[in-house]
């Protein structure tokens, strides 16, 4: 399957997870880490098809459209969207949808960067 076919315009999302078998999970994904992968296919594996959005925020290492396809290239990932956190909070979905946790998201990143800096000091 072409994961790019997963990727679908935030306008959209609301319509498709209409039912109980959906579950939506936001996130910068920022970078795309074992942890986060291992987390949603454990949403993946509660309710049947698994929404993920991906936030789109300035100051992020890599932009929106590389995280998406990272994210949509997992296998227990049916579909992804970008949108803003206002967005997303602003959006009404009729189904489960995991809270976002922003400090989360921000220490993934940090301790990212902190292990890359540690790994390029070692080598030089």
């Amino acid at each position: 399957m072409d994961t790019r076919a997963k990727v679908i315009p935030f306008e959209n999302l609301p319509t498709l997870v209409l039912n109980d078998e959906w579950i939506v999970v936001p996130g910068l994904f920022d970078p795309m880490t074992a942890l986060q992968a291992s987390r949603l296919r454990g949403y993946a594996e509660i309710k049947r098809n698994l929404a993920v959005v991906v936030l789109d925020r300035p100051g992020t290492l890599l932009d929106s459209s590389s995280r998406t396809l990272l994210v949509a290239a997992l296998r227990c990932v049916s579909a992804v969207a970008v949108a803003t956190l206002e967005q997303f909070r602003k959006a009404i979905f009729h189904c489960e949808t995991v809270p976002y946790n922003e400090a989360e998201d921000r220490e993934l990143s940090e301790e990212f960067i902190d292990f890359v800096t540690r790994r390029e000091m070692q080598s030089s």
